[in-house]
């Protein structure tokens, strides 16, 4: 099995180290940046950041689909 990636970000918000969890949603991966320190999350696509209402609702057509 093969290991993803570690992509390393610092936050926006505090300037440390944040972790990323790689999702495959519908064919597209998704990105959350999650800050330990300061809380922070950060959702991101290959167009760019989103919110996680934007997740949900791509989650919830798959199950429709």
């Amino acid at each position: 099995m093969l290991q993803p990636a570690i992509q390393e970000k610092k936050c926006p918000k505090c300037a440390r180290s944040m972790v990323a969890i790689t999702l495959d949603v519908r064919g597209e991966q998704q990105t959350l940046r999650s800050c330990s320190h300061c809380d922070l999350r950060i959702w991101e696509t290959q167009e760019g950041t989103t919110t996680l209402d934007v997740v949900l609702d791509t989650l919830a057509q798959g199950d429709a689909a």
